[in-house]
């Protein structure tokens, strides 16, 4: 029966105490003890980003960015990881952190549309208005259906008095709402 499936089974990987998935969703399907180690290679920036990823979910804010900062060490100049790094600064408020690794990622890689989606919603935040503005015109190349963007672009387009620029926008804003 199950008991004997139960006793052989391997024991399950924690990325916690019991105390953070009970608070988070009330499950907890580890080790009857408390977080079993977990050593990541640092040469794999997927399991790096997805470990800091889990860390935030659980507020662990600070563990987050030391392992960021551990995968800087050997990837720094990856654009999976800048973006990471970007989103990360973004989330703690440090703002011009984020735009500014944002500008190193977009210049090595121009075709980044998440980028350009991110620093769109960041300028707007910070309401720059041109920044936003070319921002969100490289992200619509990337994704010409976003409605976010064209929200945005339709309101600082008129803040600009640029009339023609919003209603565009806002044409194209109840298209994407009306949907297909």
């Amino acid at each position: 029966g199950l008991g004997s499936l139960n006793e052989n089974l391997p024991q399950f990987i924690s990325m916690g105490t019991r105390e953070v998935w009970n608070r988070r969703d009330g499950h907890y399907l580890g080790p009857a003890h408390d977080a079993v180690p977990l050593r990541i290679d640092p040469e794999n920036l997927s399991a790096l980003i997805g470990h800091a990823s889990l860390q935030v979910r659980a507020n662990e804010y600070d563990q987050a960015q030391a392992t960021l900062e551990r995968a800087s060490q050997h990837h720094g100049d990856q654009p999976e990881l800048m973006m990471k790094l970007a989103q990360f600064a973004a989330t703690r408020g440090r703002i011009d952190e984020a735009i500014e690794q944002l500008d190193a990622l977009t210049a090595k890689v121009p075709h980044a549309g998440q980028a350009y989606y991110l620093l769109t919603r960041l300028h707007y935040m910070q309401r720059n208005v041109d920044a936003c503005l070319t921002a969100g015109r490289e992200a619509l190349r990337y994704d010409p259906w976003n409605a976010e963007v064209h929200a945005a672009l339709a309101q600082l387009y008129r803040i600009k008095g640029d009339s023609q620029g919003a209603i565009l926008h806002e044409h194209i804003l109840e298209r994407i709402k009306a949907g297909p």
